[in-house]
């Protein structure tokens, strides 16, 4: 619970099974027209990213998805294009009612190297010329990987080890320092390493306590970290834009960071003597190290990560011996004040991918 401040806001936060539960982080910006969304966090090269457009508003929106363009991201977070494309349509632009939502699909090029990438639809709502448009059509971020047992690995299961990678590597970023000395952004590399490591765990034949963490219990790393409150001085004239649910304030260092770290408005609640706002990230990132950069901005009271309480299952890892050691744990008892009894389950996996069951320790498993 973010602390001093006594608000949360409940979401689904992580994909708990192996399948059905979407993270918030794969939902496009939340706004009175119109979101994109994508339907997962990795994909192969080769492979169809998909997702959907969904129409928030009073009216219909035109679109097509007849032509776009791939983004990946680069060194220091900004977005480069990679390549434009122009698929086979029945129609330049449809007409997209009220409440209605269709779905999009992209064939990738096997070509692609690994990265984090983006679509943008400019067809998408052309109609629409607010500021914050062109962040609206472009579908929330994904990652290829070129690994050969992504093929064997359903799309549900790799995209939830993808966002584990994800928290673990954020994780490993919050080891040293204070959090106006850490980094943001975890590096693909790592983020890239953690995927390896759990989804060998995840391969390994033939292994009794494997089967235990992944089909018995489906265990996967807490939390979110995709989600920042920010309290904000209502007098402050740039408050304005998030209470009238623009993205973007006018606010130099305010729409910097929502830029810079591809930040949605997702709500403006107005209650209690300090107003705040819900940001959302589409990955995971060090969200107080992010606060830090928000306070002492002008107009803004407080800026802390939107945590969560209690929690039965996680993941833990520590580097070790050019690998990682990788813990999975399963809680019972009272969790949402910390759980009573626990559980855990240790294996260690090489730089090559070979996985070692190193044991289990804690109260005796339910």
């Amino acid at each position: 619970m973010p602390v001093g401040h006594s608000k949360m806001i409940l979401a689904c936060v992580v994909l708990l099974g192996l399948a059905g539960c979407k993270t918030e982080s794969m939902l496009g910006p939340k706004n009175p027209l119109f979101h994109v969304t994508t339907d997962g966090l990795v994909y192969a090269p080769g492979g169809t990213a998909s997702g959907s457009l969904h129409n928030d508003g009073s009216t219909a929106i035109p679109y097509s998805f007849c032509y776009g363009e791939i983004e990946r991201r680069a060194r220091g977070g900004l977005w480069e294009s990679v390549s434009t494309f122009a698929q086979p349509c029945a129609a330049i632009a449809l007409f997209l009612a009220p409440g209605d939502s269709v779905r999009w699909r992209l064939p990738l090029d096997p070509a692609l190297t690994e990265g984090t990438y983006r679509v943008r639809y400019p067809g998408v709502a052309s109609n629409v010329s607010m500021a914050e448009s062109v962040a609206l059509r472009n579908a929330p971020p994904f990652a290829l990987v070129a690994n050969a047992a992504l093929s064997r690995i359903p799309d549900s299961v790799a995209t939830a080890y993808w966002f584990d990678a994800r928290l673990l590597a954020v994780r490993e970023l919050q080891r040293t320092g204070t959090p106006q000395q850490q980094s943001i952004e975890a590096t693909e590399a790592v983020v890239a390493s953690f995927y390896a490591a759990l989804t060998a765990v995840y391969g390994a034949p033939n292994v009794a306590a494997v089967d235990t963490v992944v089909n018995r219990y489906r265990i996967h790393t807490r939390g979110a970290d995709t989600q920042l409150l920010v309290g904000v001085d209502p007098s402050a004239s740039w408050v304005r834009s998030w209470q009238q649910g623009s993205r973007l304030t006018g606010n130099a260092a305010v729409d910097a960071l929502m830029e810079r770290y591809s930040l949605t408005l997702h709500r403006y609640y107005g209650f209690g003597t300090t107003p705040f706002v819900a940001l959302l990230s589409p990955l995971p990132l060090n969200m107080p190290a992010l606060a830090t950069r928000f306070n002492g901005i002008a107009g803004i009271r407080y800026a802390e990560p939107n945590v969560l309480i209690g929690g039965d299952r996680d993941i833990t890892a520590s580097a070790a011996n050019g690998g990682w050691s990788i813990e999975y744990s399963l809680g019972w008892g009272d969790c949402p004040a910390g759980c009573i009894w626990r559980h855990y389950w240790t294996f260690a996996v090489t730089g090559a991918g070979a996985v070692n069951v190193v044991g289990s320790r804690g109260n005796p498993a339910p």
